[in-house]
C-alpha cells in the first residue's frame, strides 16, 4: 500500500502535516509514501481528481481504498490510517 501526499509550497495546512506524517510513516514501517506537489504534477492531480490540499490518498495497486483532505491532529490521522492499511 502506498501513502499519497497531495499538497503545495505555499500551503500552511500542507507544512503543519509533515511532521504527523513523518511521526505516523515510524508506525506504519510497510506503507509506501509519495509527496506530490499539485502545481508540478498536473497530470497527477487532475487523475486523483484533487480539489483541496493537503489530500491524503491511500492506494494498494491501481485502487484508491480511502482518502481525506486538510490538517489533522496525529491521533485523528493515525486513526485514519489504521482503519485503512
Amino acid at each position: 500500500m502506498k501513502l499519497l501526499k497531495f499538497g503545495a509550497e505555499w500551503c500552511g495546512p500542507c507544512k503543519t502535516m509533515v511532521k504527523v506524517v513523518e511521526k505516523s510513516l515510524d508506525k506504519f514501517p510497510s506503507l509506501e509514501f509519495e509527496d506530490i506537489d499539485v502545481e508540478d504534477n498536473i497530470k497527477l492531480t487532475e487523475q486523483y481528481n484533487i480539489k483541496n490540499v493537503p489530500t491524503f490518498v491511500i492506494i494498494d495497486g491501481d485502487n484508491e481504498v480511502a482518502r481525506i483532505s486538510g490538517s489533522l491532529t496525529q491521533n485523528k490521522f493515525d486513526e485514519w490510517l489504521q482503519s485503512n492499511v
